[in-house]
């Protein structure tokens, strides 16, 4: 087989790959923006650059290296040092206890015993997860393993030699590593918000403030940094441990691996929450209302893009040609649906960030539930605001929605087929979202960004 061809099949496991391990986190189109951006120039610049480029070269070295381990890995013997644990015995103990539920004459009575063994279970769960260690790492896990801890150590490295170059201007350094961790992560997207940048917004918003706020938004680059470095870290460590429980349906080490990553970005995603209200409580007042309206679709794109029937009544609104009694009628549709939509978009984005990430610790909870109970124990191993809060999300949701269809057939009632078929298709289509990571024309990642 193909060396390619067994990479697929050993870094792929339900979705997660070894990718994140495996990609540089500078690259060498980045060096003449980290020079620039240290502002160093003569023999400082060589230094620099030789600095830069041998780290560039050991780097695709050790990745070489790696690669050709884990494809020499063998996929059979891969779990050789891991047993996984036999659950029959639980799987009976509720078989029995659903047996003795069914057979219960009052069906309150039934529900209220049910419930209260729900709670038994979560208990079980709970210790067990606390209590079970680390499972052994694969051959392809101690492989990455060890390319992580020696990137770790060899990007600690250049930072030392950089800096001792640099002498009284180390703290430029850490600029870089801003934008290393801004554009070159490769734990992306987790959750909503999480790799929002609120400085171009910022920018955009109030022009003519944004130099009299550099010395704030250099304090939240910085906390975000902080954040994300911290997440980039336990992700990092725990990656090999993902891709085996992943393969092994290990659904126990899972449940912890996700509680610690949904932890781990809900901080990055928390320092933007804090400095989005710090932000707006800095910003001229003329500019707060645009900043929050552009944070608002870039961190909740589905909740507060403007749907088919905003982007229709907009699109007629600015046509000379609709006659003003049509443009009442659709300002006033703005106010019969739209008000109504944006107040249930506004408790939405409350609930959603109440619960960000627990979607995800939730399916893991009930994956395990059903490992170790059987699949008929298919629920949560705890209830919490987080999961109230998901819920509410889901139901603001779909009456938002319920809004828009209403809006739409409405819409369609007062132009008539004639009018509506007019409609621009790129109206009624919308925007295309754009892609995760940036990519330029030639098809690779963009410069680094530097932010004055």
């Amino acid at each position: 087989m193909p060396v390619l061809a067994i990479l697929t099949v050993l870094l792929t496991v339900s979705g997660r790959t070894a990718a994140p391990l495996l990609a540089p986190d500078l690259l060498p189109r980045d060096v003449p923006v980290v020079l620039e951006a240290l502002a160093v120039e003569g023999d400082t610049a060589s230094i620099v650059a030789s600095l830069l480029e041998n780290y560039l070269a050991e780097d695709a070295q050790a990745v070489a290296a790696a690669t050709r381990s884990l494809a020499a890995v063998d996929r059979e013997p891969l779990d050789a040092d891991w047993t996984p644990r036999d659950w029959t015995a639980r799987h009976q103990d509720w078989a029995r206890i659903r047996e003795r539920a069914s057979q219960m004459d009052d069906p309150g009575e039934a529900a209220a015993w049910l419930a209260g063994q729900r709670e038994w279970a979560r208990g079980v769960l709970a210790e067990l997860v606390e209590q079970t260690p680390p499972s052994p790492l694969s051959d392809r896990g101690k492989v990455l393993r060890a390319l992580t801890a020696d990137r770790r150590a060899r990007h600690a490295t250049l930072q030392r030699d950089v800096e001792l170059v640099l002498e009284s201007d180390r703290g430029r350094w850490e600029h870089v590593e801003q934008a290393i961790r801004r554009d070159r992560s490769h734990f992306r997207g987790g959750l909503a918000g999480e790799m929002l940048d609120l400085q171009p917004l910022v920018a955009r918003a109030a022009p003519e403030a944004w130099r009299n706020l550099q010395p704030l938004l250099a304090e939240y680059e910085r906390a975000w940094s902080a954040a994300a470095a911290a997440r980039d870290a336990v992700l990092a460590s725990q990656w090999p441990y993902v891709l085996d429980a992943a393969d092994r349906r290990d659904r126990l080490s899972i449940l912890a691996l996700e509680a610690a990553e949904v932890a781990a970005r809900r901080r990055v995603v928390e320092v933007n929450q804090d400095w989005y209200r710090r932000l707006s409580e800095a910003l001229p007042e003329a500019a707060v209302n645009p900043f929050q309206r552009a944070v608002n679709r870039a961190w909740y794109p589905d909740i507060f893009a403007p749907s088919r029937a905003e982007r229709t009544v907009a699109h007629l609104l600015a046509d000379p040609e609709v006659p003003e009694p049509l443009k009442e009628a659709l300002v006033q549709s703005r106010i019969r649906f739209g008000g109504p939509k944006l107040r249930l978009a506004a408790e939405e984005r409350a609930a959603r960030r109440a619960a960000a990430g627990r979607a995800r610790t939730a399916r893991a909870e009930q994956r395990a539930m059903a490992e170790v109970f059987g699949p008929t124990a298919l629920f949560r191993m705890s209830v919490s605001d987080a999961d109230r809060s998901l819920s509410e999300a889901a139901s603001l949701a779909s009456r938002r929605r319920a809004i828009d269809v209403s809006w739409l057939q409405h819409l369609r009632g007062l132009l008539g087929s004639e009018r509506w078929a007019a409609v621009p298709d790129e109206i009624l289509i919308g925007p295309v979202a754009p892609a995760d990571v940036p990519k330029g024309e030639d098809g690779q990642p963009l410069r680094l960004r530097l932010m004055p």
